[in-house]
């Protein structure tokens, strides 16, 4: 009898034995599946997150501008906006490859380029004849077209003078209407140091400073010549205040 309690008592010691490697097995399986998870949703998490997460800041790098006419450098003062606007369709060169970018601005060619630039539609006419100087010659349709706007009024003689150089002022100022910019209602200091708040020009160079059209300076010169790159400045900025380019 003693024997065979002392067998019961070995099996239930071996019974209890395996039921302890069983329970630390189940433990350990357990353990191991849920830090698998765990770590398998922490990785997940990372990835998406690594993937999805907008920095809080960015660098902006400035993408470089190579210029496409022989007689403007890359490292021009102007490339980026003469550049913009050939891209843009709006502005080409002579067919040399060069810009000219010092040259003035004739009249009659700063509205056939704004004509390109608002995309003008001539409605199928052949427009001509809207100056004592303005016929039928190859400016005619931009010329008379501007004038069609309220763009441009010419002189007192009824002439256009089409071949001369457009001043700074005028550029400023045929430009920003062409466009429909908003202008300063009042001008209460003066935009510039040589642009009097009560000038013709002061609506225009003050809006022009204010979003930056012009480059700082604290003069305008609104009497001088305008020259080709320095047109291309206003228009590109214009431009690009009226998200067009």
């Amino acid at each position: 009898m003693a024997s065979k309690k002392t067998s019961n008592k070995a099996k239930v010691k071996e019974h209890s034995h395996f039921i302890a490697v069983l329970v630390l097995f189940a433990g350990f399986s357990i353990f191991s599946l849920a830090s698998f998870f765990t770590t398998n949703n922490t990785y997940i998490d990372h990835y998406y997150a690594s993937v999805t997460a907008v920095p809080a800041e960015t660098e902006v790098v400035d993408t470089l501008v190579y210029s496409y006419f022989n007689d403007v450098a890359d490292d021009n003062s102007y490339v980026k906006e003469i550049s913009g606007l050939y891209n843009a369709g709006v502005l080409e060169g002579y067919p040399d490859g060069s810009f000219r970018p010092d040259e003035p601005m004739s009249r009659a060619g700063l509205l056939k380029v704004l004509a390109t630039a608002v995309d003008a539609d001539f409605g199928g006419r052949k427009l001509g004849n809207c100056f004592t100087d303005v016929k039928d010659d190859w400016y005619a349709p931009f010329v008379c077209y501007a004038k069609e706007e309220g763009w441009i009024s010419g002189h007192a003689d009824g002439s256009y003078k089409p071949g001369d150089s457009v001043t700074r002022g005028a550029a400023l100022k045929i430009t920003m209407e062409a466009f429909d910019y908003s202008l300063c209602k009042t001008v209460s200091v003066r935009p510039f140091d040589d642009v009097e708040e009560g000038d013709w020009v002061a609506p225009y160079a003050c809006a022009a400073k204010n979003d930056g059209v012009i480059g700082g300076s604290t003069m305008f010169y609104p009497d001088g010549e305008m020259t080709r790159s320095q047109f291309a400045e206003i228009l590109y900025n214009v431009m690009k205040v009226k998200g067009l380019i």
